[in-house]
């Protein structure tokens, strides 16, 4: 809301050039000093009824798990082990009791915390609680869940602003879940 014109470094454009659409050193622009930086809808809460219940979104290239924990909070974190870097999901979504790591076993709970490794003996010392998933940003606006991967992004509902006030006459909390559909739209 304070500048007046595109990024610094954003191309000019004369005309909108199908390149724009299609080209991949233009999209990995995109994808950093845009998409990663700003909050994106993820899921609906619906879509996780029960604790344990996950989504893994992919939207930004990044693989981010979005989970219910035990007290029915949603959040999301980097769907990657702290040890190795492997996957704790493999599935776009489902449903766990607690989250672990097919390569050496480590075992998060659902808030994220680092519970167990499958022999403590081969890491002597390891503070565990230090390495407890990485979280993303996630907040609701209702029962829409967002995530951002900018940790200096606005809160949530700032950055809405003034949407939530104006839509609220629809009572968007009583909204729910139908259908999920994604369409892939073939190149040239």
């Amino acid at each position: 809301s304070t500048r007046s014109g595109p990024p610094d470094g954003f191309p000019r454009l004369p005309r909108i050039p199908g390149g724009r659409y299609n080209d991949p050193v233009f999209l990995d622009w995109e994808m950093r000093a845009l998409w990663k930086r700003t909050w994106l809808y993820a899921c609906h809460s619906d879509e996780l009824p029960r604790a344990g219940d996950f989504v893994l979104w992919q939207a930004t290239g990044t693989p981010i798990l979005i989970i219910r924990g035990q007290e029915l909070k949603i959040r999301a974190f980097y769907n990657t082990c702290r040890h190795r870097g492997a996957p704790l999901v493999k599935q776009a979504n489902g449903h766990c009791d607690g989250l672990v790591c097919s390569y050496h076993g480590w075992t998060y709970a659902l808030d994220g915390e680092l519970v167990n490794l499958r022999d403590k003996r081969d890491f002597v010392g390891l503070d565990m609680a230090v390495h407890s998933l990485t979280a993303v940003r996630c907040e609701q606006f209702a029962n829409w869940v967002f995530v951002s991967e900018d940790p200096d992004a606005p809160p949530l509902m700032e950055y809405l602003d003034p949407f939530p006030a104006h839509f609220g006459q629809f009572q968007p909390e009583t909204f729910r879940f139908v259908h999920h559909l994604v369409s892939e739209v073939r190149g040239r």
